[in-house]
């Protein structure tokens, strides 16, 4: 038996070996047949497709990509960044690269991120959230932020009548798109509508790409990054956007930049614009928009099936733009404001009354100092003034009706405002009347206190007692009104306005490199235009005394100041003082003074008269203390214009300093204030000897203008600068 089963063991262990052979073998079989055919598969990949495969992995997108010229900066005189560059990340949208019939759902994607992390994007139709969703989940914006003209034009470009609900522009956009309203809810519908139509008002197309946003923080950046392949178009780069350095420096006069509209882009298209770029909107940065604005560059860019870069290539250079350094240091124009703005604290706070029936508070004014012997402008204040980073804010607010501020700060007063300069403009009058000889230095007119040559118009001096006889001396110096009214009558208005007009530039555009108001002088022309009638020989004398249809901004009477300065020469105020490369490291071009008027030779005596006249003026207020410890002499006149008659004035006054050796003009105008002549001294210690120091009390108010050069409670010494 023990055999027996030996016997079987065995056996059984040899089929067992026998078995396992044969599934060894069977495996390798299969092995090696499963390792053929992916030999011969290989080789079909590897020699029949190749064609195929290589096209798929090697398959190519080229589009053009525009890229932006930086735009030129504007320096203050000492170089210092006034309006600068700031490199962002943006996320842009180039048709090229994205597809057809994937647009809305590539508009989607982004539109999730940028909200997920809490970004805005552009978007200026004029749908907005209602906040009261019971009567609906929209609602159109309201004024000021969009004007019934503008609805309309947006019904009009979605094929919409104006009666048109936001119902009907949120159905018209949907359908205009083709917008799946099954896939999207009624917001999503809004927003994507919303790039859409931005899209056609930007033309959209494969030469000019899409801002999407710009400022884009790096968690926005990081996700458009991962989600690429499904954001085809969608691209991130690095663009500068303006920045504007000390916001409330001269803001009236730097000017910001703005979107281009639909109308300069017809008007500039042809001279490389797009509809994506921006454009000075006013100030320097729009009468210097051709200087500033640079070229912008071309490059070709390829990309492969997995929306990987292959190459990149500059078809056309990119050029910055060029910068401009203005006449202005902007550390004095600080203290200008502060001069401008302490004045008008000081009139309201001290309540302090001179000519009025009725007290006024004074509401605004300006500050203009000009170079005499160049016509640089080194300063222009104004009061009220503003923040240029809020300047949209304002003007949306100010178009409404609806301004935070009292008195308009938006209005550049300094340029773009025109002031009867009253008895300022004697200085004019006289130096016309010497020039056309119709009276000489030393002739005497008799004032008696009222003008009685014309049996209907007989008007008074403001001193109604008579200031007894008067020469073109003393005439200025006691602002006697009869002695002009008898110079305007000689002089008539033809010769008049005529010297007012080509020599001191008044009712002309002075070409200061921005814009401005040209003013006016009283002419029959003038007269016939505004009052419908002739003019009279009143009003030939009332302009004669600078009030009737004369209008000057303070630039005009700072020029007035200089020209007599100057004995007849008047330059052109300007405030570019060069043009530089970018990083200001190449001069390009440098304003040279022009002289626009000449009336010098042969009329020295003349204007020798009139300086004598307001060097006496400057002398009396010496006496009075306005300007003791001051070294020089001193020359100007003042103006008390009437506004409302014997109720409102305004205050002007205009001079140069020193009188021996001109340096700077000045000009100076109050709105419903008095004593404009009291900042003449801040002005010479601001500009000559960096020491301007007020008086102030524990609120903060202004008690006294200045501290005398000795006062212990003075904290700056002065201390003559070199300009």
């Amino acid at each position: 038996m023990t055999k027996i089963r030996d016997f079987f063991s065995g056996a059984t262990n040899f089929i067992g070996r026998i078995s396992h052979i044969i599934r060894i073998s069977a495996l390798i079989a299969v092995m090696l047949a499963l390792a053929f055919m992916c030999v011969i598969r290989l080789l079909q990949i590897q020699v029949v497709d190749a064609g195929k495969y290589t096209h798929h992995r090697t398959q190519t997108f080229t589009a053009e990509q525009m890229v932006p010229a930086v735009r030129g900066q504007i320096f203050d005189s000492h170089g210092r960044k006034l309006n600068t560059n700031q490199i962002v990340y943006k996320a842009i949208v180039q048709r090229a690269f994205l597809p057809f019939d994937e647009e809305n759902d590539v508009i989607a994607g982004v539109l999730h991120i940028l909200m997920k992390h809490d970004h805005e994007w552009l978007d200026e139709i004029p749908i907005t959230i209602n906040p009261n969703h019971e009567t609906g989940l929209f609602q159109f914006k309201n004024a000021p932020d969009v004007s019934e003209d503008e609805l309309a034009h947006f019904k009009s470009k979605l094929g919409l009548n104006y009666d048109a609900t936001v119902e009907n522009c949120i159905k018209a956009l949907a359908d205009n798109y083709r917008i799946d309203t099954d896939k999207y809810d009624e917001q999503m519908i809004r927003y994507i509508g919303g790039v859409r139509y931005e899209m056609e008002l930007k033309d959209f197309s494969f030469k000019n790409r899409y801002v999407f946003a710009e400022d884009i923080s790096m968690d926005v950046i990081i996700e458009l990054k991962e989600k690429a392949l499904l954001l085809k178009g969608v691209d991130v780069v690095e663009e500068p956007i303006r920045l504007y350095n000390d916001p409330t420096v001269m803001p009236y006069l730097r000017g910001r930049i703005n979107a281009i509209n639909e109308q300069q882009y017809a008007e500039l298209k042809d001279s490389g614009y797009s509809l994506n770029d921006s454009i000075g909107f006013f100030g320097l940065e729009e009468s210097f928009e051709p200087v500033l604005k640079g070229e912008h560059g071309i490059i070709e860019m390829t990309r492969d099936a997995s929306w990987e870069t292959i190459s990149v290539k500059v078809t056309q250079e990119v050029k910055a733009g060029n910068s401009i350094k203005l006449t202005i240091d902007s550390d004095f124009q600080r203290t200008l404001d502060e001069i401008l703005a302490n004045h008008i604290n000081w009139h309201n706070y001290t309540n302090g009354t001179r000519l009025r029936k009725v007290h006024t508070k004074a509401t605004a004014g300006s500050i203009v100092v000009l170079e005499v012997k160049t016509g640089r402008i080194l300063g222009m204040s104004n009061y009220p003034s503003y923040n240029l980073d809020d300047y949209v804010d304002l003007m949306i607010a100010d178009a409404a009706g609806d301004s935070p501020f009292e008195y308009k700060p938006l209005l550049n007063r300094s340029t773009g405002h025109g002031y009867r300069p009253g008895s300022s403009f004697k200085t004019v009058t006289g130096t016309a009347g010497l020039i056309h000889g119709v009276v000489e230095r030393g002739s005497a007119v008799s004032c008696g206190g009222q003008y009685r040559i014309y049996s209907d118009f007989q008007p008074y001096c403001w001193n109604r007692g008579g200031h007894g006889a008067m020469n073109s001396l003393t005439a200025l110096l006691h602002s006697c009104n009869v002695y002009y009214y008898d110079v305007g009558r000689r002089l008539g208005i033809e010769r008049l306005s005529g010297t007012a007009i080509d020599l001191f530039g008044v009712g002309t555009d002075l070409n200061c490199d921005i814009k401005m108001y040209p003013g006016r002088m009283t002419t029959p022309e003038i007269m016939e235009e505004l009052m419908s009638r002739p003019l009279w020989e009143g009003d030939t004398i009332q302009a004669a005394i600078g009030q009737s249809e004369n209008q000057l901004t303070p630039l005009h009477m700072a020029t007035v100041a200089m020209t007599i300065a100057n004995g007849g020469i008047r330059y052109r105020p300007y405030l570019v003082d060069s043009v530089w490369d970018y990083e200001m490291n190449t001069l390009i071009n440098e304003t040279q003074p022009q002289i626009i008027a000449d009336m010098s030779e042969g009329n020295e005596a003349a204007f020798q008269a009139v300086q004598d006249g307001m060097r006496m003026l400057g002398n009396r207020d010496i006496g009075a203390g306005m300007l003791r410890g001051l070294p020089g002499l001193f020359a100007y006149k003042t103006g008390t214009p009437e506004i409302i008659k014997d109720q409102l004035y305004d205050s002007t006054v205009l001079g140069y300093y020193p009188y021996d050796d001109p340096q700077i003009a000045y000009a100076v105008v109050l709105e419903g204030g008095e004593y404009s002549s009291w900042v003449i001294r801040n002005i010479i210690d601001a500009y000559f000897y960096d020491c301007y120091e007020p008086a102030m009390n524990a609120d903060g108010n202004v008690t006294t203008h200045w501290l005398s050069w000795s006062s212990p409670a003075r904290t700056r010494q002065p201390k003559a600068i070199e300009r």
